[in-house]
């Protein structure tokens, strides 16, 4: 955006007619291993450099003619030069403004991990999880999210005084395979002037003397979940689903029509495909991605589209059909007022359809001219109890994490329901037989508010949550010596 100010504009004396030219233009290359060079030389020796991120978001820096053959080629011959002239051997990568980066980049073996930088998300501790295990797998490296929150305009975490999001983040992160917690952008002007820096300290008491090495850890999520007392009748929970994916480029597989199954444990086949930009006919029609919900609803429910942002550069329009018979057709015009803007807001909020129980096909598109962000909700769906279980495990240790899904920051700032969970029990195998004491800890005093102990001889053991759990709770287990 600022290529007329660049130093390797031609205009400004630099070898680059365009921004491309610079992941290509040998001078422009060899200008920038110099810069290279001055920075180990300059700040190398330090210990408080973690790695060197040779770009944040260089998706950014050209737009809509980012090549990947061009940038990863670029990315590759600048990691080698990096570790040949690096004593120190420090780690290095690079990011990208979109969740799911460029797998071309991050499959490098010049990458030494991978990062995600990601906005606007409803459910941050699915959002985490989704994210990080999707990279874990795809690149087997470990990962970070380099940037996170809630919105990348400051102002919508006035909806979030209390950083409930930043909570969720942290302790989610943790306990689904990362290199270390998320990591907050907005410090200056939310984290320190609201004094949040009290949700650090209950994850560093939690996590302070575990070994991470030596423990060998890796995660597990948690399913068949079971209430206590399966005799009373429970109900049915929402699900809420935040769309992992976007992408700004050609060729790129969330960028056209998709299917997915929405089971009723809340797990959704096809999810790492599912676009949180719903592109129209007009500006972009090569990147129209509908989107295609195969559903099983136990009772009555609502299928809800949020909206979270309209184009300013020519609107959008939403349609919503069941069963192939549209329900739902609200068009996003873009009024003289908010025209050419990047965003507008106007329009942000729910749009829902009513859905009988049973098995349907929800299709949501976009015939519009340009964009909109959204998540989706389905009501009255889930059979299982309300709560998400993370949990990092080794044959003499265990970390976990179980948080009631509703308590989000979306929902609280929209003043919905959190409807407290009866009992559940967890069972965890893949222990050393033998005697384990059990911690429970409050996450938000970081305190251990009981102590246990329990004896396995299968290599399995149970954890029973609170009565009416409305937040979360966590557990470390850890062999008895």
């Amino acid at each position: 955006p600022q290529w007329h100010r660049n130093p390797y504009n031609a205009a400004n004396g630099g070898p680059c007619a365009k921004p491309i030219e610079f992941f290509i233009n040998p001078t422009a290359k060899e200008i920038f291993k110099k810069r290279l060079r001055y920075i180990v030389a300059r700040w190398g020796y330090s210990e408080r450099v973690l790695s060197w991120e040779l770009w944040n978001e260089v998706d950014l820096s050209l737009m809509e003619d980012y090549n990947i053959l061009f940038v990863a080629g670029w990315h590759k011959e600048m990691g080698q030069a990096l570790k040949a002239i690096d004593p120190w051997q420090h780690l290095v990568t690079t990011s990208y403004s979109t969740p799911h980066g460029d797998p071309f980049v991050y499959g490098l073996p010049e990458m030494d991990y991978t990062q995600t930088h990601n906005y606007v998300s409803h459910d941050i501790a699915q959002t985490v999880l989704d994210l990080a295990q999707q990279k874990l797998k795809a690149y087997n490296k470990p990962h970070y999210f380099g940037e996170f929150g809630i919105d990348a305009n400051f102002a919508t975490t006035e909806g979030d005084p209390d950083a409930l999001h930043l909570h969720n983040g942290l302790w989610a992160s943790v306990h689904t395979g990362n290199a270390g917690t998320v990591m907050t952008w907005w410090w200056d002007n939310y984290i320190d002037p609201k004094n949040l820096y009290y949700h650090f300290t209950p994850i560093a008491s939690y996590v302070k003397d575990v070994d991470w090495t030596k423990e060998n850890l890796t995660f597990r999520e948690m399913t068949g979940l079971h209430y206590v007392d399966e005799a009373v009748e429970h109900g049915y929970s929402s699900i809420l689903i935040n769309p992992p994916a976007e992408a700004w480029v050609d060729g790129m597989p969330s960028n056209q029509p998709n299917e997915f199954i929405v089971k009723n444990d809340g797990s959704i086949e096809g999810l790492e495909l599912l676009s949180r930009t719903m592109h129209g006919l007009r500006n972009h029609p090569n990147w129209h991605n509908p989107a295609t919900f195969k559903v099983d609803y136990p009772a009555h429910g609502k299928f809800i589209v949020n909206v979270m942002g309209v184009s300013g550069w020519g609107g959008a329009n939403l349609q919503i059909s069941l069963d192939g018979k549209q329900l739902l057709n609200v068009d996003f015009p873009d009024s003289e007022e908010q025209k050419d803007l990047d965003i507008t807001h106007q329009y942000d909020g729910e749009y829902s359809i009513e859905v009988p129980a049973g098995r349907h096909t929800i299709k949501v598109e976009n015939n519009g001219n340009d964009w909109f962000y959204i998540t989706y909700q389905l009501t009255n769906y889930m059979t299982i109890p309300d709560l998400r279980a993370f949990a990092m495990t080794g044959e003499y240790s265990a970390l976990v994490w179980v948080q009631n899904r509703a308590h989000t920051w979306w929902n609280k700032k929209n003043k919905k329901e959190i409807a407290p969970v009866d009992p559940v029990y967890i069972e965890l195998d893949g222990f050393v037989p033998g005697e384990y004491e059990l911690q429970t800890w409050d996450t938000y005093a970081g305190d251990i508010t009981d102590r246990c102990r329990l004896t396995t001889d299968d290599g399995k053991i149970r954890l029973t949550t609170p009565e009416k759990l409305l937040t979360d709770v966590a557990y470390r287990l850890k062999k008895v010596d």
